[in-house]
């Protein structure tokens, strides 16, 4: 502009000469006289105010700009239109004599954008960028946002979104939207031919609806930006201005700010994909985890390296190491085995194929042997980076499950030996005894005769008692259940041992709950549990010139009556006390280790349980029973 302005003041130029000058300037310029009237006008002017040269030429200068005054007291100038609204510009001016008679403005439209504050620009772009990175909280807030900021930078007179609706674009339902008259659906059909951003301009064909009614609403340029919901469905960003816009620069920048835009809504979609693909995923692994967790074998997880990605719960509880402590570790340095499951890694590693072996033996970490059954199975056999599955259920209880019914076998035909051995002894035994008496008579007079005589039938009862013991032991159980107050029942038992207990200085002490619900129990069999209780508790503190003995009946829960058996004894030693229910082994030397063991069958009979305490000093014996239906 200064090169121009120095060409017209140092050359005598006509006014023809002047107006050809004038406009080869591409910006709008107005020649002023000295009585500030309009003398020339360039082609971009009249293109700018659609005024003819007739219609502006010769008219004040000021008639043609309006100046008005904003809020921070800045002077805003506009130009008048014809039939348009005006539009803000910024006026440079120029002398062209000494005397400044004669005055050039050139005009900037501030609404084409000619971007001079790039700092203002670039804060638009950072904002819009921004938008883009922290995203709305939802999509319609991101669509309200990104309109305000087209609004702020482009001035745009129309501006606003249609939806996919219907087999139809319908308008939005946004606040801060300027559509005019536009229709309020467009057919998806007719716009198909759009690409993903266009541009029309006036004196371009109208080869669509969405073309025909901005040029009936004087809309001169015309963007549309395709862009996809955050429910997968189409829409279209509509903007424009009345003016013809020329500056390719501006245009360039509106079609950055709406890629942006239409990439701020495909982040939206593809999060709502994400976030569907992320809820099957997280439910897909809740019910795998929870497979994983229940299911009674050991799992491990090995990644493509061999290296330990995950173990469940029965994994841990099978060696003994925690989740945290085998992640990343080598499958080798955790399964510490022998020879034989180095060999199946191998194979099962290098072939990808399952592999299965019954027995194994591998290493806990308190350095225990584990007999294990162990599986390997590859994810994906056709994947030579595949990772791998282990499987590994522990053989031991089987194994102890397998032992125990060999020697309940065992016991089972050893008891049915025993059973008829002494049922074939007691007939003998008998037979003996009476001999013995009618020894023991014609023996009178001689007192070592006699007293020989007494020592073996002594021995004789002792050898039936034992052979009774045995029997009752060997019948199976045949209790008759019915409601039973065991309060009472256990009185009636202290009431037959008071006249022993006061000669073996025992003190009895009896303590019940109040009424106490009934329960499910056999007379006979519960009267021989107590009994045996008492003559064993009464049989330890003989040693010791007696003690106490304490009986205490309460009701444990709704279901279950609870008996404490205790006494003041010396207790029971460890090696017997872990065996003590078992046959055989009594702490009495005149015991025959079957009285315990008929207590646990008997209770265990009666739906029950039976434990033991003992320690120097004392032993208690808790039984639970469980309380009578309907009680």
């Amino acid at each position: 502009m200064t090169a121009f302005i120095d060409l017209l003041k140092n050359k005598n130029l006509s006014f023809l000469e002047i107006e050809s000058l004038i406009n080869l300037f591409k910006q709008p310029c107005v020649l002023v006289d000295q009585d500030d009237e309009i003398a020339l006008v360039n082609s971009a002017l009249i293109e700018m105010t659609a005024f003819t040269k007739q219609e502006i030429i010769k008219t004040p200068f000021r008639s043609v700009i309006v100046e008005e005054r904003a809020e921070n007291g800045k002077v805003i100038y506009k130009i008048l239109r014809k039939n348009r609204v005006p539009i803000e510009i910024e006026l440079v001016r120029e002398f062209l004599d000494d005397k400044q008679h004669w005055k050039v403005y050139s005009i900037i439209q501030k609404t084409q954008g000619n971007f001079q504050d790039f700092d203002a620009l670039k804060s638009f772009l950072s904002s819009f960028a921004a938008l883009i990175e922290t995203r709305e909280e939802t999509f319609t807030s991101f669509c309200e946002k990104g309109l305000e900021i087209l609004e702020q930078v482009f001035h745009f007179d129309l501006l606003g979104l249609y939806v996919e609706k219907d087999n139809t674009f319908q308008v939005s339902g946004l606040s801060n939207q300027k559509l005019f008259h536009l229709p309020d659906e467009y057919s998806i059909q007719e716009l198909e031919s759009l690409a993903e951003y266009s541009l029309w301009q006036q004196g371009s064909r109208a080869i669509n609806h969405l073309h025909r009614s901005a040029r009936e609403q004087l809309i001169n340029t015309l963007i549309v930006q395709r862009f996809t919901t955050d429910k997968a469905e189409k829409g279209i960003v509509i903007a424009g201005w009345k003016e013809y816009v020329r500056d390719d620069s501006l245009l360039e920048i509106v079609e950055d700010f709406m890629n942006l835009f239409e990439y701020g809504t495909s982040l939206y979609a593809q999060k709502t994909i994400h976030a569907q693909i992320q809820k099957d995923t997280s439910k897909t692994q809740e019910v795998l985890s929870y497979l994983i967790d229940t299911i009674d074998e050991g799992v491990i997880y090995l990644d493509n390296e061999k290296n330990v990605l995950e173990i469940n719960q029965n994994m841990e509880r099978l060696l003994g190491y925690s989740k945290w402590e085998t992640q990343k570790l080598a499958v080798d340095s955790y399964l510490v085995t022998d020879p034989k499951i180095s060999m199946l890694f191998q194979e099962s590693f290098e072939k990808r194929i399952e592999q299965c072996e019954d027995l194994v033996f591998l290493r806990r970490r308190d350095g225990e042997i584990e007999p294990v059954k162990m599986r390997v199975i590859p994810c994906d056999a056709n994947d030579p980076d595949t990772q791998f599955l282990i499987l590994i259920k522990s053989t031991r209880e089987m194994d102890g499950l397998k032992k125990n019914l060999k020697e309940l076998e065992h016991q089972a035909a050893l008891g049915k030996s025993v059973a008829t051995f002494a049922h074939e002894v007691r007939n003998p035994v008998n037979n003996m005894v009476m001999g013995l008496q009618v020894l023991q008579s014609m023996t009178e007079g001689n007192e070592t005769q006699s007293d020989m005589i007494t020592r073996m039938m002594n021995d004789c009862v002792r050898l039936d008692h034992l052979m009774n013991s045995i029997l009752s032991y060997a019948k199976p159980l045949e209790n008759k259940l019915k409601p039973l107050n065991l309060d009472l029942l256990v009185k009636s038992i202290i009431e037959k041992w008071d006249a022993k207990l006061v000669r073996n200085n025992v003190k009895m002490v009896y303590q019940c709950e109040d009424a106490l619900p009934m329960i499910s129990g056999d007379l006979r069999s519960l009267e021989q549990v107590f009994t045996n209780l008492i003559s064993n508790a009464v049989e330890a503190m003989k040693q010791q010139n007696g003690g106490t003995l304490a009986i205490k009946i309460e009701k444990s829960d709704e279901q279950v009556l609870k008996v404490n058996v205790s006494d003041t004894g010396p207790g029971i030693p460890d090696e017997i006390l872990k065996n003590l229910f078992t046959p055989f082994v009594s702490f009495s030397l005149q015991g025959t280790g079957l009285g315990l063991a008929i207590i646990k069958e008997i209770v265990a009979a009666h739906n029950g349980e039976i434990t033991v305490e003992s320690f120097p000093g004392g032993t208690v014996f808790h039984i639970t029973l469980p309380i009578a239906e309907g009680e």
